[in-house]
């Protein structure tokens, strides 16, 4: 029996994402996201316990969401079946001013108890 541990209810939630990577920003997959932390699809290899900086920007008709944080790795396994792709799971460690409410939003807009998640799109365009 799998015992659920999860302090914040997570949304499923599809949307471009990047993460430093080397001195740059990777492009990233958002599959779900929480008050706490959120599971990334990304072709970056992230150790467990690494540190780094994300940003997820998305348009909604007249303004933008915006949420940058800092965040650590708490996850981390290769995508079944999919060469080169792995899912990344990040707790957020520093929230920017004003990320903590577009957050809250977020995860109340997309709540919808029993929901199945959607189908995954690849980040970087490679075949599912």
């Amino acid at each position: 029996m799998c015992i659920e541990r999860r302090k914040q209810p997570r949304v499923y939630y599809q949307v471009d994402a990047s993460i430093a990577y080397d001195e740059k920003w990777q492009q990233a997959q958002c599959d779900n996201i929480s008050m706490s932390g959120m599971l990334l699809i990304t072709d970056c290899p992230l150790p467990i316990g690494d540190r780094r900086r994300i940003k997820i920007n998305q348009e909604y008709a007249d303004e933008t969401l915006s949420i940058h944080a800092d965040v650590e790795v708490i996850r981390f396994e290769a995508v079944e079946g999919q060469e080169g792709l792995y899912e990344v799971g990040v707790r957020f460690t520093n929230l920017e001013p004003g990320a903590s409410i577009d957050l809250l939003n977020l995860v109340r807009y997309h709540s919808d108890e029993g929901r199945e998640p959607p189908p995954r799109d690849c980040p970087c365009g490679k075949e599912q």
